[in-house]
């Protein structure tokens, strides 16, 4: 986004506050298919004191780190708050025309990050939904580096094994080869918005926070390329046996919420999200 973008006039107010909070850096796919793309435009914000424990929010589908926004608040006196838009989503770019969106891809984004914008030696990673599977994507990498620690990776609300998840008539005709395509022509911001606030949230979210969370999914017309992000759930599938090792085999200490989860794993992983950050 450039300046020109950040001075139109109709931004709701949360969603301007929220990208008046952050900065941009560039990244660029590692993935063969995506080489002819370049560098890309990825949004994140940092609050709190550098020199605090830093906590990484990884943001699920198909929202972004808008959602943590009342966290970074309530967080951001004792610890350094960190969040990022992936690829596709929030105010990061949203290629297409052939780009190949993948979990794999977005661990390599989170490791850069980690690597060359924060500059952490130690953090708590914090994923949500679909990013789970990135942080469990994640310690591939991060079993083969020695540039920082994470202290503790805590999974939330994420239905990570398929055969359990609780996928949308809208999701599935979204992932469908055949109707995804299709539909995605017709998802906007503010449909996408409306539908989370209305099945999705416990409590209702006020109308000023469903504009500006529609503006954010709806940027550089983000329900176009739906049917492309939410491939994730075919990854999922693809890497079941792979990224559930990973959670059987954590090489570092693991915490989650969600009942569907502690059905599926050892007693002994069965550790509760409390204040261990």
């Amino acid at each position: 986004m450039n300046k020109k973008d950040r001075n139109v006039t109709d931004i709701p107010k949360l969603a301007r506050q929220w990208l008046n909070s952050g900065r941009f850096f560039k990244w660029t796919s590692a993935s063969e298919e995506n080489k002819s793309f370049g560098e890309l435009n990825i949004f994140s914000v940092q609050k709190g004191d550098g020199k605090k424990p830093p906590i990484l929010m990884i943001h699920g589908y198909p929202t972004s780190s808008f959602d943590f926004m009342e966290l970074f608040d309530l967080l951001s006196m004792d610890y350094f708050v960190c969040a990022l838009d992936t690829q596709g989503y929030g105010f990061s770019d949203k290629p297409r025309n052939g780009y190949k969106y993948s979990v794999e891809d977005d661990a390599r984004l989170v490791n850069y990050y980690i690597n060359e914008v924060l500059n952490v030696r130690k953090l708590t990673v914090v994923t949500h939904d679909k990013a789970n599977s990135v942080g469990l994507a994640l310690l591939d990498l991060y079993k083969n580096q020695d540039r920082y620690t994470i202290g503790h990776l805590i999974l939330t609300n994420g239905n990570i094994y398929l055969p359990l998840a609780n996928l949308t008539g809208f999701q599935k005709i979204l992932l469908n080869r055949l109707t995804g395509p299709v539909a995605t022509k017709f998802v906007t911001g503010k449909t996408l918005a409306n539908g989370l606030n209305r099945t999705t949230h416990n409590i209702t979210e006020s109308p000023e926070k469903v504009r500006s969370n529609a503006f954010i999914l709806g940027y550089q017309n983000g329900g176009q390329i739906q049917h492309d992000i939410i491939q994730y759930l075919n990854q999922r599938k693809h890497y079941e046996v792979q990224w559930l090792e990973n959670l059987r085999n954590a090489p570092c200490p693991l915490h989650w919420s969600g009942v569907k989860m502690t059905r599926l794993l050892p007693q002994k992983f069965q550790t509760t999200f409390g204040p261990t950050i």
